[in-house]
């Protein structure tokens, strides 16, 4: 085992996932402070969130400016409503080119988050495409059924519709259970 030095420029990004929001849905269940925090002390580049949901005080701009800084871009799949909205969203340093949701229908609740997608103009020539998800919960067989279904399913959707010449991160709450 060798490592050989690359000659050029290189560039760290930063990647997190975040499911930190807090209280007790469907009033209270929302991005606080603490969250805030961690996101200032972490300083991350692009965050693949779940959950995105904030102060009826305030909007997801605001937050994202709070946490994160005005020049900071994001996306947040459509408001669907109901009681147990999770939406999943991206938020990223650098410009959003395209971005969408592909609907999981495994998931009894999908109209309540889909699998948020981005391609993302990182530096250099090559564009990074994401994908925030958030599997189902639980440790029950079904449960685990559901996330291998939905894993399965998302495979698809990357293999149909991101470019294999670009980069490719997928993340989120899995809710994996042993």
């Amino acid at each position: 085992l060798a490592l050989i030095p690359v000659t050029g420029r290189s560039e760290i990004i930063k990647v997190m996932t975040a499911n930190l929001n807090s209280g007790s849905p469907p009033d209270w269940d929302w991005y606080r402070d603490p969250s805030i925090n961690i996101f200032k002390g972490l300083k991350p580049d692009i965050i693949l969130i779940q959950e995105f949901n904030v102060s009826s005080a305030t909007t997801r701009r605001q937050f994202v400016n709070n946490a994160f800084g005005v020049n900071f871009n994001y996306y947040c799949e459509p408001e669907i409503g109901g009681d147990w909205a999770m939406p999943n969203g991206i938020i990223s340093r650098w410009p959003i080119k395209s971005k969408g949701q592909w609907a999981d229908t495994n998931f009894e609740h999908y109209t309540t988050r889909s699998f948020v997608w981005a391609v993302i103009d990182i530096p250099g020539d090559i564009d990074l495409q994401v994908v925030s998800i958030h599997l189902k919960s639980g440790s029950g067989t079904d449960d685990r059924q559901m996330r291998e279904a939905e894993a399965s399913q998302l495979k698809n959707y990357v293999a149909a519709n991101f470019d294999n010449n670009k980069y490719i991160i997928v993340g989120g709450d899995l809710n994996l259970q042993y």
